[in-house]
């Protein structure tokens, strides 16, 4: 019996943990910043499911159930700053995906003819490994980032891959690292404005609980300091 009711809390852990874990890794996929995203998501829904396990035991005993109403709303947030904004920000333009795709056909262009030419209209970043509109859309300075489809002139095709450099113990995870290329395409003509680009990651963490697979972070920072900084005439 003392089994049963082990294997019970053992399941029962992992029904809460489960939609923590799936949010927030919905969560860092959709941001930039994705560890903060990922941890900030988490938490808000293992908060809201305790929150709704006070409201229901506030109802069954006629308690006052105004901490779990609270928490509710505070459990909320994370995902509408996290996962609601970045979902309003890519929708408008989420239609065209298509379009912009076709236009960065090739990851590996001869030459950008137009190499320094200044961008046509604004841009849309595009990931071409998952065919997404990439996070660091919400990172583009006000002069870059389109409003509506119309605005779009300029797709900045990213080709994530993750290398793995090393492993974890003799029969551990792998240790990897991310790596990004860049090509900047004008919308109108096909034609590449600027010559491929690589970014690299940082390094994985040196360790790993368990032999656990590891990844170093994205190379954000600099993929949006080198696509704000591209020109306009």
């Amino acid at each position: 019996m003392g089994a049963l009711k082990r294997i019970g809390g053992y399941l029962g852990f992992l029904l809460v943990l489960a939609p923590c874990i799936i949010a927030g890794i919905y969560a860092g996929n959709l941001n930039t910043s994705s560890t903060l995203a990922g941890w900030a998501v988490g938490i808000g829904v293992f908060i809201v499911e305790i929150s709704i396990l006070v409201l229901l035991a506030g109802i069954k005993d006629k308690k006052d159930s105004r901490w779990g109403a609270l928490g509710l709303i505070v459990g909320i947030i994370p995902a509408g700053i996290w996962i609601g904004g970045p979902l309003m920000t890519f929708r408008p333009f989420t239609a065209h995906l298509s379009e912009y795709i076709a236009v960065a056909a090739s990851e590996n262009p001869d030459a950008a003819t137009n190499d320094g030419q200044p961008l046509k209209g604004k841009l849309i970043p595009v990931d071409m490994k998952t065919k997404k509109i990439d996070p660091v859309l919400t990172e583009l300075s006000k002069e870059l980032r389109p409003a509506s489809p119309e605005e779009v002139g300029t797709v900045a095709a990213l080709w994530w891959n993750e290398h793995r450099i090393g492993h974890y113990g003799a029969s551990g995870g792998g240790a990897y690292r991310w790596e990004c290329r860049i090509v900047v395409w004008d919308k109108a003509t096909g034609a590449p404005l600027r010559v491929s680009r690589n970014f690299i990651g940082s390094e994985p963490p040196s360790s790993s609980n368990r032999g656990a697979s590891q990844s170093g972070d994205k190379p954000y920072k600099e993929i949006t300091e080198y696509l704000n900084g591209l020109g306009h005439p």
